[in-house]
């Protein structure tokens, strides 16, 4: 599977919810970069730690979309290391038991945080 470029809304759910999928089901994927897109801008996530570019993902722009297209089309290594490095980042952040534990840690968290609370 190639060429499956994420644009924030791009399907239904939300943002995280359409990259979880691609990289579950093996695609390379180009993330649109942007001010308020991940990896680099304002919507970070629990899984942008386990992101890094061009390992994980392609981060792309209107000025260099095609030249990293036709550069992984002309890179077998690297379309397989894409898809293998993705995968990664799926098993270890968008698993079930990975979504539970990050959910459980945030609620813990804030319970620390906000302690009087639970008074």
């Amino acid at each position: 599977k190639f060429g499956l470029l994420d644009l924030p809304g791009s399907t239904t759910g939300s943002y995280s919810r359409n990259l979880n999928h691609l990289w579950l089901m093996g695609a390379i994927v180009g993330i649109w970069h942007g001010p308020m897109t991940e990896p680099h801008g304002a919507a970070r996530q629990w899984l942008t730690a386990g992101l890094e570019e061009n390992a994980t993902h392609l981060l792309v722009d209107v000025d260099n979309a095609e030249r990293l297209v036709a550069a992984v089309k002309a890179d077998k290594k690297w379309r397989t290391a894409l898809v293998q490095n993705a995968r990664g980042v799926a098993e270890l952040f968008v698993c079930p038991r990975c979504l539970r534990q990050h959910y459980v840690s945030v609620i813990v968290a804030l319970r620390e945080r906000f302690y009087e609370l639970d008074r």
